[in-house]
Formats: C-alpha cells, sequence, structure tokens
C-alpha cells in the first residue's frame, strides 16, 4: 500500500493522498449494478492517532475536541466531517 501512496504523492497534493486504503477483489454491487457503499469494508486501522505539534494545532485541536465532545482529536483527523 506504501507504493500506491507514493505513486498518488507524486501527482497529488498531500489533502488528496488517502489516509486508509484497502485492498478488494472486486467493488460490492447492488442488483442494479451500482456501487453499493454500504457494502464496502471498514479500514483494519481506521484512526490514525497523531497528536498536534506546535501551539498553534494544539490550540485548534483542543477547541475542535471539546466543540465536539471527543476524548482526544488527532492531527489528520477531518472535524469538520
Amino acid at each position: 500500500m506504501g507504493e500506491i501512496r507514493a505513486s498518488l504523492r507524486r501527482t497529488l497534493p498531500e489533502w488528496m493522498v488517502p489516509t486508509h486504503i484497502v485492498a478488494l477483489d472486486a467493488m460490492p454491487r447492488n442488483e442494479r449494478g451500482k456501487l453499493d457503499r454500504g457494502a464496502l469494508p471498514e479500514p483494519a486501522d481506521r484512526r490514525v492517532e497523531r497528536t498536534a505539534v506546535g501551539p498553534t494545532e494544539y490550540i485548534v485541536a483542543e477547541a475542535a475536541r471539546t466543540a465536539i465532545g471527543l476524548d482526544t482529536i488527532g492531527r489528520d483527523e477531518d472535524f469538520l466531517a
């Protein structure tokens, strides 16, 4: 999976490179042949916890954590989602 991320980093901005990549033999389809998003597997390591670095990141992470009501929030989490 590291090779895939390395390849994507050469052509995409860092924020577009996926945190998790799951290899599938085939995409799950519903009875009409459309992608069944509900049947997609969860990544094995769904939450990667990297703590804030520096005072600005810490202040933003702490404000987001408090507003959302989480015990912890990682540096790379999309807290707006």
